[in-house]
């Protein structure tokens, strides 16, 4: 109801459209459309106002996101702003030994924290140096490690907003 809702609201003759569905989770045929629609509208003139939680919704609708945690405001801008200054992800690592790669790696990336999710090795800058990942490959390199993926992290609201979560402890 919610996608005809938006679709209906793009028909309209008013300038803006509110699609405030904080909670919902949208299947994936329908979040695949609320682009297509918002665009349309867009298109048309319109300015839409959406309130969602799903950052891969918002990294494919949005050229400004407003982030707000019980009230208090965490973020308000541009999205690629968002993503290239609070993502600190710098590359993924994957390997059938991640923990030897982990441990190895750890002394070597002082400036980076390091941790292990579902069997990937996760790199993140510590202190928002914005180093290319180069130097991270470099030292995988000269540790003698060959991993079988590296990953460069492509910045995404998703590891901003978690970023923003962790900056302000929550």
């Amino acid at each position: 109801r919610a996608v005809v809702a938006l679709i209906a609201a793009s028909y309209s003759e008013n300038p803006v459209i509110v699609f405030n569905f904080p909670e919902y989770e949208f299947p994936d045929f329908l979040a695949c459309s609320i682009p297509k629609i918002v665009e349309r509208a867009t298109l048309n003139g319109k300015t839409t106002l959406l309130g969602l939680c799903d950052p891969d919704l918002i990294e494919a609708v949005a050229s400004h996101s407003l982030y707000l945690v019980d009230g208090q405001m965490l973020y308000s801008g541009k999205i690629d702003e968002l993503r290239h200054r609070h993502d600190k992800i710098v590359a993924y690592v994957c390997d059938e030994h991640i923990d030897k790669i982990y441990a190895t790696l750890t002394p070597l990336l002082l400036d980076y924290e390091l941790w292990i999710d579902d069997n990937a090795l996760i790199i993140r800058d510590k202190n928002n140096k914005k180093e290319f990942p180069s130097r991270v490959y470099q030292t995988i390199v000269s540790a003698g490690l060959s991993p079988d993926a590296i990953e460069i992290n492509e910045k995404t609201v998703r590891n901003a907003y978690q970023e923003l979560l962790r900056q302000h402890d929550l």
